[in-house]
């Protein structure tokens, strides 16, 4: 009976055996072949990838031998990447640091939302064009050319100019723009200094260019370092629609 065990262990071992030869094989050429950096990586790769591998083995769906429709069923392992990166904080984590994230953006102070679309119009828009997008007088030609009236056809379409890198601007800018799109006057009330400090602490702005001198003078440059929808967002949620005001208009 003790044979019976044995044999059945030795031919248990076998058959795992090679299973895990073929196995690392087509990890070698599907994956690791072009981008494993050393057989260290290439161990990790495999070993990540062979207990889900195996797995309709041991659930008997099929038999050891069954290599080829064994590949075939689990072929999705082998075109995920995945496995060649080593992450530092697991998918479940990044998961929650984003909806903390989400959360703290929706808490922020009803003047800090506002600076930060500002931020970001200062960010995308060019200078010259302030006058066409913040100055009341010009409210009537901006909404004429945006519906177009002109009857002008553009042949050639631009790229979104929120696709693009943020550009930084002076801090006098960011506040003239601010005090432009508020559809209220500022209350005295309102610590913009200390809200723009502690956005740059959060780092949703970003002081560009020497860092020395005082981190608020007039003449600072900013930049905003959040994406369009996350400002699309804030706007919203105090009643600003952000893509009038913006040069091409967002999405």
């Amino acid at each position: 009976m003790d044979t019976d065990v044995d044999y059945a262990e030795e031919d248990a071992e076998e058959e795992s055996t090679w299973v895990w030869s073929r196995f690392c094989a087509a990890i070698y050429d599907s994956l690791a072949k072009n981008a494993a950096r050393d057989l260290v990586s290439f161990r990790s790769v495999c070993e990540k990838l062979w207990r889900p591998f195996v797995q309709p083995i041991v659930d008997r769906t099929f038999g050891t031998r069954d290599f080829s429709r064994l590949m075939v069923s689990r072929r999705s392992l082998f075109q995920q990447e995945d496995c060649l990166l080593d992450n530092i904080v697991s998918a479940v984590a990044d998961g929650e640091d984003r909806k903390k994230k989400a959360e703290a953006m929706r808490e922020l102070p009803y003047y800090s939302k506002w600076l930060l679309c500002a931020a970001y119009l200062a960010s995308y828009n060019p200078a010259k064009q302030d006058q066409l997008f913040f100055m009341k007088a010009t409210e009537r030609k901006r909404r004429r050319k945006a519906s177009g009236a002109s009857g002008r056809v553009v042949k050639h379409r631009k790229i979104p100019r929120h696709l693009l890198a943020p550009s930084s601007s002076s801090l006098d800018r960011l506040l003239a723009i601010l005090h432009a799109i508020l559809p209220h006057t500022l209350p005295q009330t309102a610590d913009l200094m200390t809200q723009i400090a502690t956005l740059g602490s959060l780092r949703l702005l970003i002081r560009t260019g020497a860092s020395g001198g005082d981190l608020l003078d007039m003449g600072g440059k900013w930049r905003v370092n959040c994406g369009w929808d996350v400002v699309h967002t804030l706007g919203r949620n105090v009643g600003f629609d952000i893509g009038e005001y913006l040069a091409g208009g967002g999405e």
